[in-house]
């Protein structure tokens, strides 16, 4: 069977950690299939040895769309594909090969339309409502994802499959002092902080962990800092993010709030470091982010809405993301209980072993299987 993995996208974050993380792993446990990678000028090459590799000539996504309805058929046809997986881009229609689409939060567009200008809103409500016609399979990352697609929305549950992402490996406890206090010292992190890892976006509820901050702050001692692992404030462009910065100057936090920026690499040293991850957000696909906090040992505020709930199970406290009241005590008990901090910490590490790339993989080739084979 030969396959044909299409890896492009104009995201640098989550996307792109589920597709190295997933890819590699396809690359490692099968020794039956052939590969074909489909990539960006902006990405470049993945560097597999033995791999084709097809570089699109345009990073701009409105070309790749007349790209993938013109030459991509006939470079599938010609190589021999059987089946044609994207991993986040949703309009490759007029292919013979079986199509596969895994649904990266699909349902946000329909939930939380706000987050959305209008354009984007009608590219992906059209393209997911065309991709599911079209597509023999789409892999959804939760099965509360799965759920959203075919009780709000009314497609079926034949054509929905589920394979659950996991924290890379390099998400761990380390014990690496010297390497903690220079990922400490490039940061200017405190010896006490709370932390919080997304963009300043909407989704991820900042204000949320802002409020609940300037509410719990007084009732802990010591008093940690609050890190907001995400874009950087030079970064700081419309009403959102511009409502954030002026939240934190409002609430007088501005010496209590560290923004450092997107970290890449250093990420899993700022997780051990950390006294808590607090992760009120309004929706996610699959919550990475708690998986990663919990693999490095790092105890859990986060919220109780559905894919959570399903990942993190009675690993985390989970609140309600819209009352910062809520998240202030699960703030508070977990910050002054010694007992609560080691029994969610040891519950974290044995529910971050539940995930796994290697079973992601497998779960995926059998959804490549049931469709060539079946």
């Amino acid at each position: 069977m030969k396959i044909c993995v299409d890896v492009r996208s104009p995201g640098q974050r989550g996307i792109l950690s589920y597709t190295s993380s997933l890819l590699s792993t396809l690359l490692t446990v099968d020794r039956k299939n052939e590969y074909v990678i489909i990539t960006d000028p902006k990405h470049g090459s993945w560097g597999y040895d033995g791999v084709d590799e097809v570089v699109v000539p345009s990073n701009n996504p409105l070309h790749w769309v007349a790209w993938s309805n013109t030459v991509l058929p006939e470079l599938l046809k010609r190589r021999g594909v059987d089946v044609y997986h994207s991993f986040k881009h949703v309009t490759a229609y007029r292919l013979r090969a079986k199509k596969v689409l895994t649904s990266h939060g699909g349902g946000m567009p329909y939930l939380f339309p706000e987050f959305f200008k209008w354009y984007n809103l009608m590219y992906w409500k059209s393209s997911y409502a065309m991709a599911f016609r079209i597509y023999d399979r789409v892999i959804a990352v939760s099965h509360d994802e799965k759920r959203f697609f075919c009780e709000d929305l009314g497609y079926p549950d034949s054509k929905l499959r589920v394979t659950n992402l996991a924290a890379s490996s390099r998400f761990r406890r380390i014990n690496d002092i010297a390497r903690l206090q220079q990922v400490k010292r490039a940061y200017n992190l405190p010896d006490h902080f709370i932390l919080c890892v997304g963009a300043i976006h909407p989704q991820k509820n900042l204000e949320g962990a802002i409020n609940a901050y300037y509410r719990a702050i007084d009732q802990l001692n010591p008093k940690p800092k609050l890190v907001i692992v995400g874009e950087r404030p030079a970064y700081v462009k419309g009403p959102y993010q511009r409502m954030i910065m002026e939240l934190i100057e409002q609430l007088g936090l501005g010496p209590n709030i560290i923004l450092p920026g997107h970290i890449g690499h250093d990420l899993p040293c700022v997780y051990n470091l950390a006294d808590l991850l607090l992760f009120p957000t309004r929706f996610e696909g699959f919550p990475l982010v708690p998986i990663e906090a919990m693999a490095c040992g790092l105890p859990v505020v986060s919220s109780n809405i559905g894919a959570v709930q399903e990942v993190t199970g009675d690993a985390a406290i989970l609140v309600n993301p819209d009352n910062p009241d809520e998240i202030a005590v699960a703030v508070v008990q977990v910050l002054s209980s010694e007992k609560v901090r080691h029994s969610l910490i040891q519950k974290g590490l044995e529910r971050s072993e539940v995930f796994s790339w290697d079973r992601c993989a497998r779960e995926t080739i059998e959804v490549y299987e049931e469709l060539v084979y079946a």
